[in-house]
């Protein structure tokens, strides 16, 4: 299985940039409702949320009007990145996975039926709360429509680089806004009155 994750694809200008791809491995995923633990390293933590499908089908160099046919369900996902590893890797020009794609960095929602997440009335909301469920701070709304490369334009970018594979995890677009990743911290994404991800952070 792979899982990739889609940066520069989210409600900016990028300049006509093309959206840059990292690879995260199977042991970055973590289901909903499962902790994720701080690393005892002093480092800043914040999570990057990001509409996530699961590819259904064996595809490659997947033209976009026939992408529809490889994905009929839909979540929210998040990446949790170490910001002062992530900084320090960055400035010296190195790679940077032990970032981004360390065990559990990537937690994944309840996956649902694609077409709802992807209706453009459709919003995420994401709300970060304390372990008594006060709001830590303003909510945070995830819409697919603030994609700059819609989820079809994806698959096909992807498909020409990478075989698509059943059971493959393709996050469709970081949003730039960070979630502060703190102990005692509960990120909450809902899709209307559905909670598609939880997750305590310890």
């Amino acid at each position: 299985m792979k899982i990739l994750g889609l940066l520069d694809n989210y409600g900016a200008e990028t300049d006509g940039r093309r959206p840059s791809v990292m690879q995260l491995t199977d042991a970055s995923l973590l289901q909903s409702g499962k902790p994720f633990f701080i690393p005892s390293d002093n480092h800043d933590y914040e999570a990057f949320p990001s509409v996530a499908i699961r590819i259904s089908r064996l595809g490659k160099s997947i033209p976009a009007r026939f992408a529809h046919r490889y994905f009929s369900q839909a979540t929210i996902g998040l990446n949790i990145r170490d910001m002062d590893r992530l900084r320090e890797l960055s400035q010296a020009g190195l790679p940077w996975a032990e970032a981004v794609a360390f065990d559990y960095s990537a937690p994944i929602g309840t996956m649902v039926d694609a077409e709802t997440v992807f209706d453009p009335r459709s919003r995420i909301e994401i709300d970060l709360c304390d372990t008594e469920g006060n709001p830590v701070c303003g909510q945070v709304v995830y819409r697919t429509s603030d994609l700059i490369a819609d989820v079809y334009s994806v698959i096909e970018m992807l498909s020409q680089r990478f075989t698509l594979k059943e059971g493959d995890i393709i996050f469709v677009g970081y949003a730039p806004f960070p979630i502060p990743a703190k102990i005692r911290h509960n990120i909450i994404c809902r899709l209307g009155s559905q909670i598609l991800l939880k997750t305590k952070i310890r």
